[in-house]
C-alpha cells in the first residue's frame, strides 16, 4: 500500500481549498452558526427533562450528534464532488440532509430505496474496489509468509 507524506496531504487539501476558498470558508462560518443554534435549541428541549440529569444530557447529545453528522456527511459529499471534478455549488453542502434524511424517512415508512443508475454504477465500482484490495491484500500476506519461510 502507499503511504502518502503529510506534507502532499496537506499540500492538496490546500490546492483544493485554494480553488473553492469562498464556499469552504462559508460553510465553515454556517456550520459554526448551525452549531450554535442547535445547541441552544437541544439546550432548551433538554431542559425540558431537567428532573434527570442523564436524560437531558443524552437528549442534547442525541440531537447535537445527528444534525454535526449530517453536516459532516454533506461536507464530503461537496468534497467527493470537488476532487472528481464536477461543477459544485454551495447547496451541495446540505446533500447529508438531502439524502440521508430521506432514507431516514422511507426506512421507517418501510419503503424500498431505489436506487438510480449513478448511484448503481458508483455501488459496483466500490464492490469492484473493494474486491481488487481484498486480493490485493491477500497477495502481500501470502507473499510475507513466503517470505517468512526462507
Amino acid at each position: 500500500m502507499r503511504k502518502i507524506s503529510s506534507r502532499q496531504a496537506v499540500q492538496a487539501g490546500w490546492i483544493r481549498y485554494k480553488n473553492k476558498a469562498g464556499m469552504y470558508t462559508a460553510f465553515t462560518l454556517f456550520s459554526v452558526i448551525v452549531s450554535i443554534i442547535v445547541a441552544t435549541v437541544a439546550a432548551r428541549i433538554g431542559g425540558l427533562f431537567a428532573f434527570n440529569t442523564f436524560i437531558q444530557t443524552t437528549v442534547i447529545a442525541i440531537l447535537a450528534g445527528i444534525v454535526s453528522g449530517l453536516l459532516n456527511v454533506g461536507f464530503a459529499h461537496f468534497a467527493r464532488k470537488d476532487q472528481a471534478g464536477e461543477d459544485v455549488e454551495f447547496g451541495h453542502f446540505l446533500d447529508g440532509f438531502r439524502f440521508n434524511v430521506n432514507r431516514m424517512g422511507e426506512a421507517n415508512s418501510g419503503t424500498q430505496t431505489t436506487l438510480d443508475n449513478s448511484e448503481c454504477r458508483l455501488l459496483l465500482e466500490k464492490k469492484k474496489k473493494r474486491k481488487r484490495l481484498h486480493v490485493l491484500y491477500m497477495t502481500l500476506i501470502l507473499k510475507t509468509i513466503r517470505s517468512e519461510k526462507e
